[in-house]
């Protein structure tokens, strides 16, 4: 799909917002590719769905070149995202899957995954910023679930009820919370299932435009503050596990380097000797 003109893309905002409340799998759907692309807002989510749903790590042409050292491969289609800053007009953004070491030497960007042996320190670092959940068994995925639950409850309390009808408050906080809990396991690399089809059993009942995007601005934020703690984390322990490998290979070189050139000297000797015997 190439999208070329600000009229477009307003158009296929409207209509992928509607598509992707209208039914529970559509939303699944959408939060899948949301859940890797939680830096960028609801409409960016919204659009980078409806042009490449499996994106897997989006930026701009110039910043694959600059940070990572990539270039986009000839005839690869971006994805067209509004540009608000100045004048409105289009900018455009490309997955990874269409870029190339430019060095032609494919060693892709790090992109972070939550190892088990991250998941308590990791839970630690969201303790600190987001306090302790009360009630809530031990273990990382319990954590998360009641932890979206109470951050949901934090911002529909802290809403002035301009983005939900307040017949449905609870419906609507549920869904902000399983939202986010599917959203937050499922780019932790957690198994999430046919189970949330009826924790979104309500998604279809939000029709109005700004109602969804007042619900697609919150879950985006609230998943964006934990995986960016997460993602914090992980980078730095992913950083030391690298440093002290690189020291292990050093260490082991020179290991190596030593045995070798005692063997070398063991050589030498028994050559003298061998040279020196009558």
């Amino acid at each position: 799909m190439v999208v070329n003109t600000i009229n477009e893309v307003r158009s296929l905002t409207q209509n992928r917002i509607k598509f992707v409340v209208n039914n529970p799998a559509n939303w699944r759907s959408f939060l899948n590719c949301a859940s890797k692309m939680y830096k960028y807002s609801f409409t960016e989510q919204v659009l980078i769905h409806a042009q490449k749903p499996d994106a897997v790590a989006c930026t701009s042409e110039e910043l694959w070149g600059k940070f990572y050292g990539r270039v986009i491969n000839p005839n690869s289609d971006g994805i067209a995202l509004m540009d608000m800053g100045g004048n409105a007009d289009l900018k455009y953004i490309y997955d990874i899957s269409d870029t190339v070491a430019s060095d032609g030497e494919e060693s892709p960007p790090y992109i972070w995954q939550l190892k088990p042996e991250y998941q308590d320190i990791v839970k630690q670092s969201l303790e600190g910023e987001f306090g302790g959940v009360q009630n809530v068994a031990d273990g990382f995925q319990p954590y998360i679930s009641r932890l979206a639950g109470v951050l949901a409850e934090e911002h529909v309390e802290n809403e002035d009820e301009t983005h939900y009808d307040p017949w449905y408050k609870n419906d609507w906080t549920s869904l902000i919370a399983s939202s986010v809990e599917y959203a937050v396991l499922l780019r932790c690399g957690f198994s999430v299932g046919g189970e949330y089809n009826d924790k979104f059993r309500h998604v279809a009942s939000v029709r109005a435009l700004e109602d969804v995007i007042g619900l697609g601005e919150t879950i985006q934020v609230v998943s964006k503050n934990i995986l960016s703690n997460i993602e914090k984390v992980v980078q730095r322990e992913h950083k030391r596990e690298q440093e002290l490998l690189k020291y292990d290979i050093q260490a082991i070189n020179e290991t190596e380097r030593l045995r070798m050139e005692k063997e070398r000297g063991l050589t030498e000797e028994k050559s003298r000797r061998v040279m020196a015997y009558p």
